[in-house]
């Protein structure tokens, strides 16, 4: 059998290899990981919506027939499930893997998170996605409950951060919540201009650390 050969375009998780066994040996077969398949499903979610997402409009998006769904998921709602999966994988586990970093102190993480839109060139299409799964959520639970875990989870992020600036448990936990809807409006403002975001970022990053405890406030001001 020889290696596979990846595709680029709406086929990137395609792969063609020679069968090498049945009566079809010899002959080249298309198969499509699991990523492939979720990935598309992200994407028709985002720019359409859940009831988009079909098996049938799935294989056509990826060129491949339909059977060859079954062999990575049990039903749509094993692939739903892997949806919410990757989304938080994405959103929420990436973003905490590149600021958990000794080097990064609790100041610098609070601005990046601010700063997402001007850092991650895939904040525009995460924000989309964003608003498509919370309209799934208000109308199926397990997505609704996936939503909220996960917002528990970015609201405990960001109140660790708060924590390490020196704020008390419930002090760091009220800002966090304000922090997060301030990080979600910011990565959804596309219409205003990078100066102007720019400075609502600093007023916002002002406003969240005001009152840091005596001798703490010097560390907590954005460079």
């Amino acid at each position: 059998m020889r290696q596979p050969t990846t595709k680029s375009g709406p086929s990137a998780y395609k792969t063609t290899m020679v069968v090498a066994y049945g009566k079809r040996k010899g002959r080249e077969r298309t198969r499509i990981d699991a990523t492939g398949w979720v990935d598309a499903g992200l994407e028709i979610l985002r720019t359409e919506s859940i009831e988009h997402v079909k098996v049938e409009r799935l294989a056509a998006r990826l060129g491949i027939s339909k059977g060859s769904f079954y062999w990575h998921f049990r039903n749509k709602a094993d692939l739903h499930a892997a949806i919410l999966q990757r989304w938080k994988d994405h959103s929420l586990i990436e973003v905490v893997e590149a600021l958990e970093k000794p080097s990064i102190g609790a100041p610098e993480k609070l601005k990046r998170l601010l700063e997402l839109s001007f850092w991650s060139a895939d904040i525009p299409r995460a924000a989309d996605l964003d608003l498509a799964i919370r309209a799934w959520a208000r109308r199926f639970a397990p997505a609704r409950l996936a939503v909220a875990r996960f917002d528990a989870m970015r609201i405990d992020f960001i109140q660790n951060i708060f924590l390490k600036l020196g704020f008390g448990p419930k002090d760091a936990k009220a800002r966090a919540h304000l922090a997060y809807p301030f990080i979600r409006y910011l990565n959804h403002s596309n219409g205003m201009s990078a100066a102007e975001k720019r400075r609502v970022i600093r007023l916002g990053y002002a406003c969240l650390v005001s009152g840091v405890p005596t001798g703490r406030k010097k560390r907590a001001q954005p460079q």
